[in-house]
């Protein structure tokens, strides 16, 4: 049997998604499409949307933790949790049986990240979003749930995790949200509670341990899913403030720049100028980087402690990108200081 590769797998779950959507009734059909519409590439479609090269590794965790697990044998005699074989799988085939609960533990987790995604666009700026997609959302709760009952339907250490985890990217995400509406204080501390938000992507993680029998790794699960959700929280903070200034959430960045959604401004232009001069002449974005970066690292330790050898080729290549992104930002600021010295 050929090596196993990522975007093989996800494609599989792909697979599985696409019949499903085939499924609907029109209505709902439609939606569906211009949701897959609005995350499309040019090149490639919706179906690069969870393996762009600087994207969160959602899918890619579990991937290489399955692939730990599967060259160790640890799926050959769990004939107790993975579900009936199916049609069309020979004697024998444990490995293959195993990869098709996989691909439905991917497929789940797709969903529901769909889900998620409609949820945060209605929650971060109701003006732009499309609220219908909302009902969309609903098939795609159910088709997560559906899935992950299929591959995991006696793991009740699974499911434990699962509540747990549901519970904790919802209280994060509606304990972020009250915050960036707000002028209170934003501690250091503070941001990185909200970054468990993040918590459902140990779901696909549990559920491939839990496949396997492996349920002693939950809190290294949830200490490299944390550290990627603050690494990540500060890159998105540095690439969306104008986004978030305009929908009015005052992220860390913004009130480490000074901002405070009273601030008084002929305009939303000249407040952005404002929070512009103020993040580059205090260092702020090139800092959220650099902050990044040793959260990554902080996540690499994780990652191999997981067992996870794929994992540092990925990260080099993000690293590689967030340096990319700190030149213009150094070279914007010295300009403006620069400017700022002739015009003293």
């Amino acid at each position: 049997m050929p090596d196993l590769t990522l975007d093989a797998a996800i494609g599989a779950a792909w697979d599985i998604m696409e019949q499903r959507l085939a499924e609907l009734p029109d209505s709902l059909a439609a939606l569906a499409r211009r949701f897959l519409d609005k995350v499309s590439e040019p090149d490639t479609g919706y179906r690069s949307y969870f393996s762009r090269p600087r994207s969160a590794p959602l899918l890619h965790i579990p991937f290489w933790l399955y692939l730990r697990l599967k060259r160790e044998g640890c799926y050959e005699n769990r004939g107790d949790l993975i579900p009936p074989r199916p049609p069309g799988a020979g004697r024998g085939e444990r490995n293959a049986h195993a990869d098709q609960a996989l691909y439905a533990i991917l497929a789940a987790t797709m969903w529901g990240y769909i889900f998620i995604r409609i949820q945060d666009d209605l929650l971060d700026d109701p003006r732009l979003a499309e609220q219908d997609l909302s009902l969309f959302g609903n098939v795609c709760c159910a088709e997560m749930y559906r899935l992950y009952r299929w591959a995991l339907p006696e793991a009740e250490d699974f499911w434990r995790g699962f509540d747990r985890v549901w519970l904790e990217f919802t209280a994060a995400t509606l304990e972020e949200r009250t915050q960036v509406l707000s002028d209170q204080p934003y501690p250091r501390a503070l941001f990185e509670n909200h970054a468990r938000k993040v918590a459902f992507a140990q779901t696909p993680v549990l559920a491939v341990a839990a496949l396997a029998g492996q349920n002693q790794w939950d809190a290294l699960i949830a200490e490299l899913i944390n550290r990627l959700g603050v690494a990540f929280g500060l890159i998105n903070d540095v690439m969306g403030w104008p986004r978030d200034l305009r929908s009015g959430q005052r992220t860390y960045l913004l009130a480490a720049a000074g901002w405070r959604n009273d601030t008084a401004a002929d305009s939303i232009e000249a407040i952005e100028e404002q929070l512009r001069k103020a993040l580059y002449n205090q260092g702020l974005l090139r800092a959220f980087l650099e902050s990044a970066v040793e959260w990554f690292k902080l996540a690499t330790e994780s990652a191999r402690a997981l067992g996870l050898v794929e994992f540092d080729a990925y990260i080099e290549q993000l690293m590689a990108y967030l340096e990319e992104q700190k030149r213009p930002i150094a070279l914007i600021t010295l300009q403006r200081v620069l400017a700022g010295l002739n015009n003293g």
